[in-house]
């Protein structure tokens, strides 16, 4: 066993709630700018409280020591102001330096069920190693997405050809979102010709932006001959500007 004394953390002992919850208010507002807003998962934790807790999970309460104790609440607001985004780097730098004073050698944080992959990111964000795992796949491609492919590309200009002509200057995240862009245009541009068929567009030559399917059984009545007819009970549209517009146009389909 340690001879080490032991020594409370700071979140048994403070945090700065009010900035905490303001973040957490403004980025639960975000409708964009993150993975999460293209499949929102179940109970997304905020990312200012997990940098907040992680932090605080780590670092020594100062004890009698007031000053300093204000001193990494007001760090922690610091971290939290951000929001999403990366937050100063003198913050950063300070951030890390208290959690190394405090532990010594950097653990790793560990989250079995990662589900969005946020636990990660913001540990990653402190500088810490960080591991997940879920059993659903899509937290885990989430979750690689966040954390395991930015990571790789970090310091590297795209590949892609066009790309390369201002290396220089698209390193790091634009040459990765230049890469993702250009590739991206490329499947689907594959994939349109393979199945673009499949998508016809209406008879004014507007693109079809959603079909009504019914099944269909043989008309009862000897007049139609055996013709099909669809087994619709109502085709009303209650809001059907919500789906339509003077640009696209919608498909009825009987489905046989």
């Amino acid at each position: 066993m340690s001879d080490a004394p032991f020594r409370r953390k700071l979140v048994e002992t403070a945090l700065p709630l009010e900035a905490i919850n303001a973040a957490c208010k403004a980025d639960k507002e975000r409708k964009t700018g993150t993975i999460r807003n293209l499949h929102k998962w179940f109970a997304p934790m905020p990312v200012p409280a997990l940098r907040a807790l992680i932090f605080a999970s780590l670092v020594d309460d100062p004890g009698d020591d007031k000053e300093e104790r204000a001193r990494l609440l007001e760090l922690i607001e610091g971290l939290v102001g951000s929001v999403v985004a990366n937050p100063e780097p003198n913050v950063l730098d300070a951030a890390k330096s208290a959690i190394i004073d405090s532990v010594g050698e950097l653990p790793i944080v560990l989250d079995p069920f990662c589900g969005g992959g946020s636990t990660l990111v913001e540990a990653q964000r402190l500088g810490l190693p960080s591991r997940g795992s879920d059993l659903n796949p899509i937290p885990v491609l989430i979750s690689k997405a966040l954390t395991e492919l930015p990571p790789g590309v970090a310091d590297c200009p795209p590949i892609h050809s066009e790309g390369l002509l201002d290396g220089t200057t698209s390193r790091g995240l634009p040459g990765f979102l230049s890469d993702v862009e250009h590739y991206a245009t490329r499947v689907r541009e594959t994939a349109w010709k393979q199945i673009g068929h499949l998508y016809p567009l209406a008879p004014n030559g507007d693109p079809v932006i959603a079909w009504l399917w019914a099944r269909t059984v043989e008309s009862p009545d000897p007049r139609f001959q055996g013709s099909h007819v669809p087994l619709v009970g109502n085709w009303w549209w209650p809001r059907p500007n919500a789906w339509c517009n003077d640009d696209h146009h919608i498909d009825l389909r009987m489905l046989f």
